[in-house]
Parts: C-alpha cells; structure tokens; sequence
C-alpha cells in the first residue's frame, strides 16, 4: 500500500517538475496555480484510499494480517509465549480496547477455523493405534476430570447464587469444567511435549471433553422443554456412530483414491485443495449432524494418519492452521471486556482463582489415583486448569434459552477468557514446580534408580520390542526421539551429560542420567529386549566404548551406529558386525542429524516414501519454529542442575559432590580431578555457582548458555 503511494507521489512530482519547467516562462503566478493544481490532484487520490482506514473490511484485514505478522518475532524476542501477544492484541484491537476491528463477528467464524485445522492436524499425529493405547487418559482420566470438576462448581454455585434453578447450574458446571484444547495443545506441541506422560494425559482428556460437549448442549434444551432427555442422548450417541461411519467410509472407500490420482499430475495446487475439502467436509458432517465440527476435523485427520500422504498433507496445512489459530487467540481477546473487569474486579477475581484452583484438585488427584508421577501430574493440573474456548459456545446457548441472564453470561466469558490467557503461565509454573520436585528426589530421579523413574521404565519396557533405547541424546538423539515419538514408538534415552540429560528429565521426557557404557546400565534398563539400539554419540572413542559394551552386553538387538568417518563406519562394521552410518556432515545440528535419523527409521522397517515425507516435514519445522536455539541451557536452567547435586542445600558443592557431578561427564582419577577441583574452588574450598558454570562449559563445550 505505501509503496503504491509512494511511486504515485513519485510519478506526479516528475510531472509536476516537467510542466512546472515549461511553464517558467509564463512566470510566478501560472507556476503557483499549476502547483497548487497537482497537490490538490493528490488529495483527491488519496481520499480514495479511505477504506483503509475507516471501519470496514480492509482495515480489518490488514489490521489482523499485521497483528499476526509482528506477534510471534516480538513474543519471541521477549522470551515468552505467542499465544500472550495474540490475547494482548485482541484486547487493544477489539471492543474494549480502541476497537480497531469493526466485524467481530465474522473474525471469530474465520477464528474457529483455526481450531478446526488446528484438530485436524492434531488427528493426523494421533493413529487409531495410538487413541486406543490411550484410552485409560480418554474414558478414565477424562471423565473423572469433567464430571467431578463439573459436580464440585455446581455445588459452589448453588451455595453462592442459591436461586439458579437446576439447569443453569449444569450449564455452568458443564462450560466451566471444559479446558482449552487450543491453547494447552499449542503450548505441549510447540515443547515437543506430546510424547511425555502428561502430554498424554492432557490429549487423552481433551478428547473426552470434546465428545462430552455434544451431549451438553443436546441435553440443555431438552431439560428446559420436559423432553426425554434418555432418547436425546440416545440419538446423539448415534448421530456420533453415523457420523464416524460416514467419515470412516468416505477415507477408506474415496479419499487414498482421489489423492493418488491428484499426486499423479504433481499439482501442489489440486493436492492441497483435496486437504482443504477433506478437512471442511469431515468438520460439516458432524456439525450438520449436531456435533461438534472439531471432533469431525479431529476424526477426519486421525483417518488420514495411516495414509502415505500424511506428512504432505501436513506440510500443506500447516500455514493455514498456523495464521488462523492466531486469530482464534486474537478472539479470545476480544472476549476479555476491560470495562467489565475494571466494574466487577473483585467478582472475576475469585472467580478465576476458585475455577483454577478446583480444576486443579480434580486433575492433580485422578492423576495421583491413577499412579502418575508427581511432576506429571503438576504439570498436567496446572495445563488443564483455565476453562476452554467451548464454554463460550455453551454460555451463549444459556443467554438464548433464557436460562441465565445476559450480565452473568458476560462475567463467565470474561472469566473463562481470562483463565485461558493464564494458560502459558500456568505451564511455566508447572513445569518449575515439576522440576522441584525431581531437584527433590535427588540425582536418582534422574538415573532412573527411583521409583518413579522405575514405574516408567517398565512401562516403556513392557512394550516388548516395540521400544528404541537410544545412547546419546545431543542434537542428533534429541532429533531420532522426536521422530520416534511422532511415529509413536517408545524409546528410552541415555546421555552421561547431566546438562542434556536433567533439562530434558525435567521436560518429562523418558531421558535418563546414565553411562551407556556400562553394562549394569544396559542390563537395568533391559536394553537387550529393544528392537533396535542407536547409538547417536559424536565423539569416536565413546562411540566406540558404547559400540563395544552393547554387543557385548546385548547380543539381541540390532545396533545403528552415527559415526564421524568411512574409517570408524569400516572399524565397528568388522569388529563388532554391527550397521554404521557416517553423518552427513561433521557439524553435530539438528538439522544435519535428519539424515541418520531417517536411516533408524528404515531400520524400523518405515517404508522409503514415509521416510522422505517425514523428513523433509521435519526439516520445514526446524526451519519455521528455529529448533536450534532449544540447545541453549539458560542459567536458571543451570541452577535447578546445580541443585540436584547440591545434596544439602548448602549453596556450594562440596569435593564429594563435585566429584559426583565429573564422574557424569568422564572417569576421572585423583591426579587429574585434584588440580581442576583446586582451580574452580572457593575460598572454602567448596564450588559456589560461579565455578559450577566454569566447569560445564570447560567438560560441555557443545552447550551453548544464556541469561
């Protein structure tokens, strides 16, 4: 837009400077009237931009498009999460704000859609396999989760507003026990979290919330009317069968066709509108069919997971549910009415408190009764804990059957929009309380010698060979788990590094503290039952020791071997028999370490053409959300590790301690480890914070640290 004004300005001055040049010699006054003449020409051109900025569509869409463009680069500069940009955004450009954007309406239809892609894309990471795998999470953990939390704020509410008949407090229980989807599993997604036990846990019980809004909001009427409310719930339960079924049959029967016939012709354009149907067509058929349009997205996408297009499919995708799941969080925004909050602060407070705080409990003891780990479960409570983006939907519902007045409506949508936009905050406290309480439980919870760390490895174990152990959990680990983990196969990790290894401990992620080396190491952590042993570790003497003591150790398994040469690669294939690949490049990154991990794949027995759409779907994604930065360790990171050897709480490392925290990185004997020890020390001879960051960075060159 102001280039195009620019170059008009330009264009008239240029003309304006000719006819001025050969008007000189008319003299002054036909040289005034002739300037005045082209300036009030550019006026009136330029009042035909008014639409730009005088409400109306073109402002509104500019005004989003620019909001969305700056958002993620200044949250990211900022070091916290795009999703408080976008609610900050919606608040200043909506209603309450300066009311920038005109047709609220129409912004939060072309919102929804965000959730829409954003379920879908969520169905296609998520197999039939893998829902059933989860169904404790689905029909356990989910329905204790919203029948309990939805029973405990009725009771509260009856007590607090005595005169709210039945159905408006099965209304508020209802919409107030539901959660975010779009914010929770944003944030999981974005942390390469969905493979740790509590980002299972907090997929399997927004599912379950997802299917139990239907019956709400079939239900709500009915007990308004004296209908029967059994054969209502009866006929939802077989609208959802029909509509699975018609799903089911159209994937099954039309869609690997249709796609394989596009896919002939190498349209990107033809292919991806075939993605775009799909995804519109599944969410309209539940949603004509009285349900909700994101559990067809969802069902639609979890179809299309076993397709060979599915990571095409999601590449395609992603920049559409990118943008539009920022505008449905520009929404949620706008949702926030600033008037009301200033005018009912010391409602919405404890509103917001009491919601988060009984959400929590529910969540925090079905996840303790069900045997998750603590750290698990403060994660999972404090993520589950705001309302959801369906509540709005329920609420409104309210306000046109009559059931609730328009007022209290306005303080429980405010409400819920406030809890959501605590969501990021609520994760970050989360996870810090989640990584105090293995501080807590000292180095074994680390190690996987404490029960915890026990209860996880049988778990992953029980599976049988069906599990990956993976010695080395650099660059190159980190990216064969996440694939591994998009590909829902279980691993267990391994790295002697104790920076590598407690930041992703903390993360929730089954990487434990240990030598693979040693063969009480691979014997406790049953690396002979593995399918395959990969062993991603950049340097060659310790990629040989491994090499060597788990041929020795585990005669079961095949080895993959990550080697820095043909020469190693030639060694380890004669010595041990074992399958060696040489890197591609010598420089250890992640993106560079896709090509290995495609190899473990191929080990798997994945076929060549998922291989090639997987990787070069996690090569756009290292690309877009910049992966490489996740090795940087920042300081506060540091000092949660320096706590988990500081045994006493004592501030300093005593020789004890430090000699522990060494024998992590490398075997050490006493000449080598005394003078080190003396150099860092304090004047106490103890290692304070400030020497603990010398030795990391002398013993972990490749951990790159930040304030």
């Amino acid at each position: 837009m102001f280039g195009c004004v620019a170059l008009l300005l330009t264009v008239v001055g240029f003309s304006g400077a000719a006819i001025a040049s050969s008007s000189a010699a008319a003299g002054p006054a036909p040289l005034t009237a002739m300037t005045v003449g082209v300036f009030q020409w550019i006026w009136t051109q330029l009042q035909r931009l008014d639409h730009l900025v005088m409400p109306g569509v073109a402002r509104d869409v500019l005004g989003l498009m620019a909001a969305t463009t700056l958002v993620v680069p200044w949250m990211s500069k900022l070091g916290t999460s795009s999703i408080i940009g976008f609610l900050l955004i919606g608040v200043l450009l909506g209603p309450s704000g300066y009311g920038v954007i005109s047709n609220i309406h129409m912004t939060h239809v072309v919102g929804e859609l965000g959730i829409v892609f954003f379920l879908f894309e969520m169905g296609l990471e998520v197999s039939v396999d893998k829902i059933w795998a989860m169904r404790f999470d689905v029909f356990g953990l989910g329905v204790i989760q919203y029948i309990g939390t939805g029973i405990l704020i009725a009771m509260f509410a009856s007590r607090m507003v005595p005169s709210l008949s039945p159905v408006a407090l099965l209304v508020l229980g209802g919409g107030l026990a539901l959660s975010t989807s779009a914010f929770v599993l944003q944030l999981i997604r974005d942390k390469g979290q969905l493979g740790t036990r509590f980002g299972k846990a907090c997929l399997g019980v927004l599912l379950f919330q997802d299917i139990a809004v239907v019956p709400l909001l079939v239900v709500i009427p009915l007990l308004l009317g004296g209908g029967s409310v059994l054969a209502a719930l009866s006929q939802a339960v077989l609208r959802g069968v029909l509509a699975f079924g018609l799903i089911w049959y159209f994937g099954k029967t039309y869609l690997d066709r249709i796609y394989k016939y596009v896919n002939r012709y190498h349209s990107t354009e033809a292919f991806l509108s075939v993605t775009l149907v799909t995804v519109m067509l599944c969410s309209s058929i539940t949603e004509g069919l009285g349900l909700s349009n994101t559990l067809g997205a969802f069902l639609g996408g979890v179809l299309l997971s076993e397709s060979s297009y599915v990571h095409q499919v999601e590449a395609d995708i992603a920049p559409f549910r990118g943008m539009l799941l920022g505008l449905f969080f520009i929404t949620v925004g706008f949702s926030i009415d600033l008037v009301l909050v200033v005018q009912q602060f010391f409602v919405l407070v404890p509103i917001v408190i009491l919601l988060l705080v009984l959400k929590a409990l529910v969540v925090g003891g079905a996840c303790l009764a069900s045997g998750m780990s603590g750290p698990s479960t403060a994660q999972t409570a404090a993520l589950l804990a705001p309302g959801g983006e369906f509540a709005f939907v329920v609420f409104g519902m309210a306000v046109n059957l009559g059931i609730m007045p328009e007022v209290m409506a306005s303080v429980l949508v405010t409400s819920t929009a406030l809890s959501m936009g605590l969501t990021p905050i609520l994760d970050k406290i989360g996870a810090d309380y989640a990584t105090k309480l293995r501080v807590a439980r000292g180095t074994e919870a680390y190690t996987g010698k404490d029960e915890v760390s026990g209860s996880l490895v049988e778990e992953v174990t029980q599976s049988g060979d069906s599990f990956v152990a993976v010695c080395g959990y650099g660059r190159a680990g980190k990216v064969i788990c996440n694939i591994l983990d998009d590909q829902n196969i279980r691993y267990i990790a391994f790295d002697p590094n104790p920076v590598t290894a407690i930041k992703a401990r903390s993360s929730g992620l089954p990487v434990f503290m240990a030598d693979p080396s040693d063969p009480q190491v691979l014997e406790s952590f049953k690396v002979n039952e593995a399918r395959l042993v990969v062993i991603a570790i950049g340097a060659e003497e310790a990629t040989e020791r491994v090499a060597q003591a788990v041929v020795e150790t585990c005669p079961q398994p095949k080895v993959l071997v990550r080697t820095s040469g043909d020469d190693q690669k030639e060694l380890l294939e004669s010595t041990l028999n074992v399958e060696a690949s040489v890197s591609a490049l010598p420089t250890d990154s992640e993106l560079m370490s896709i090509s290995f991990a495609g190899s473990v794949l191929h080990k798997l027995g994945t076929s060549e053409s998922e291989i090639k759409d997987l990787i070069d779907e996690r090569q756009r994604q290292l690309y877009e959300s910049q992966t490489q930065r996740s090795s940087v360790t920042t300081l506060a990171e540091l000092q949660e590790i320096f706590k988990v050897y500081d045994a006493d709480g004592s501030g300093a490392l005593s020789r004890f301690e430090v000699r522990d925290c060494m024998s992590s990185f490398q075997t050490i004997d006493d000449d080598t480890f005394d003078p080190m020890y003396t150099e860092l020390c304090d004047d106490n001879d103890e290692l304070n914070f400030e020497g603990f960051i010398k030795l990391v960075e002398s013993e972990s060159p490749t951990i790159t640290l930040s304030a």
